[in-house]
């Protein structure tokens, strides 16, 4: 899912910054004091990420969310999805079959924002947090705020579908799952996104567990639809 990606994105962000920070906090005090130190501030550099991924993630709240006043109609069994071949993703095409089933007159505002603002962080980052070589980098990636707002917009979608999947079919994840699969996701994390192990352990627990929760969710939509090929017939 596109949004918890962005979500592992945005709190990889928070880790450099916070990391360059401490980085620099050290040059400063000197190199016998560092050295002096390299534990206390492995520690404190730990504890900031932790809070920063707080930040980040109180930003995002669901909890006083009605689905029903949001999503009008959704379907998402007993549907015919369509591959491209044999080797195709039943995941992805599920998901975006359901998506594509749902009509949505309009978002919540808050989540939308948190997502654009997330976004518009992250390009911003990469030009050094200078306003102009931002826009710059949009007219050169043909995007503008618009489309980062329909990307926002579509962010939520995912999420609120979600939610409102695992809601419904009262899919959860027990506590036995989480302590079961819990270092198979943190090999994932390490594999994929290059996180040190300590870290991912330390302060990514809730991503790790909305993996679990969204890959349990995908095998119940795959149990409860069916899948063909794309056939000149059905293109």
């Amino acid at each position: 899912m596109r949004a918890i990606m962005l979500k592992i994105l945005a709190l990889m962000l928070v880790a450099i910054m916070l990391l360059v920070a401490v980085g620099c906090d050290g040059k400063a005090d000197g190199e016998n004091a560092g050295n002096n130190a390299d534990s206390t501030t492995a520690d404190n550099a730990d504890n900031n990420q932790g809070d920063g991924q707080a930040k980040t993630e109180a930003k995002l709240d669901y909890s006083n969310v009605v689905l029903s006043d949001y999503i009008k109609s959704i379907n998402y069994k007993g549907l015919t999805v369509l591959l491209e071949n044999e080797s195709s993703s039943k995941q992805d095409a599920v998901w975006e079959a359901v998506l594509a089933s749902v009509d949505m007159e309009f978002y919540p505002v808050e989540p939308v924002q948190y997502y654009f603002n997330q976004t518009k962080r992250l390009y911003m980052e990469a030009v050094g947090n200078n306003e102009d070589d931002y826009y710059s980098l949009l007219i050169s990636r043909g995007i503008s705020e618009n489309d980062m707002l329909a990307d926002a917009q579509a962010f939520v979608k995912e999420d609120l579908v979600f939610l409102y999947i695992t809601q419904t079919e009262q899919i959860s994840v027990s506590e036995q799952e989480k302590q079961e699969l819990f270092d198979k996701y943190v090999d994932k994390y390490v594999s994929d996104y290059g996180y040190k192990r300590i870290y991912v352990i330390a302060n990514m627990s809730e991503l790790i567990y909305e993996s679990m929760l969204y890959d349990k969710t995908t095998e119940y939509l795959i149990l409860n639809n069916t899948f063909e090929v794309k056939s000149e017939g059905n293109n």
